[in-house]
């Protein structure tokens, strides 16, 4: 699993607003670094709307599979769709800087 992965993996984790699903308003740790990402990418308006339409969508899946007794493999599949809709929406600059990004986050921890 490369660091991206393991980094939208964290989004599940709980954060001081759980009433939206974790940290950073509602997206986890990997919105966060995202968040911090973001100037760097120089996205659009149309793939800041997407992107965080896509947290929306993925937060609200997990919240639906864990209320009904979803299996860890659902909510896997899940991350792993909308971590393959956000990464379709970066170029590839955007990607790469990404990728950069949260390696440098990486060493820093």
């Amino acid at each position: 699993m490369g660091l991206l992965g393991k980094l939208f993996g964290k989004i599940t984790g709980g954060g001081a607003n759980k009433s939206e699903g974790g940290g950073a308003k509602g997206g986890g740790r990997f919105k966060e670094l995202f968040e911090m990402a973001k100037p760097a990418l120089h996205l659009s308006a149309e793939q800041e709307s997407a992107i965080k339409n896509i947290f929306i969508a993925f937060r609200q899946e997990r919240k639906d599979l864990k209320q009904g007794g979803g299996e860890q493999s659902e909510i896997r599949a899940a991350r792993k769709e909308a971590k393959e809709k956000i990464i379709a929406l970066l170029t590839p600059e955007q990607l790469h800087t990404l990728r950069q990004k949260m390696g440098e986050w990486k060493e820093e921890q």
